[in-house]
């Protein structure tokens, strides 16, 4: 067990582990696990969308992304998309300026999110 003590810088609790000798920064782990797990629901639910895109027509995907997807998504705060599509902040800004075409995973959590169906040709057929 790593010895506490507390950080007049940080104002918070330091611990040292053992067997590293290195210091940290201890974080609640109660306080952590619920962000996490809506993280990791997150993850999850966005790679069970990828299975569903086929992975034919990327021409027709981008386009219905240009002309359908990214006007709307610019209209949003990027703190929405962060959290409804489960990317880091700085990708939501980029995809909220149109600078960066996400990938094809997140479409239909992005779809989602403003409101829009993803498109029938896109979605591969179920077996």
């Amino acid at each position: 067990m790593g010895m506490k003590i507390h950080d007049r810088h940080t104002g918070g609790r330091l611990s040292r582990t053992t067997a590293t000798g290195n210091w940290r920064v201890a974080i609640p782990v109660a306080a952590a696990a619920p962000a996490r797990q809506r993280a990791r629901e997150a993850v999850v639910a966005s790679q069970r969308a990828a299975k569903t895109l086929a992975k034919t027509d990327r021409k027709a995907r981008r386009d219905w992304y240009t002309e359908e997807l990214q006007p709307r998504l610019s209209r949003m705060d990027p703190s929405e998309i962060e959290r409804g599509a489960a990317v880091r902040r700085s990708y939501a800004y980029y995809i909220v300026a149109g600078t960066r075409v996400p990938h094809p995973r997140h479409y239909p959590n992005l779809a989602a999110l403003v409101g829009v169906a993803l498109p029938r040709a896109f979605t591969a057929a179920e077996t």
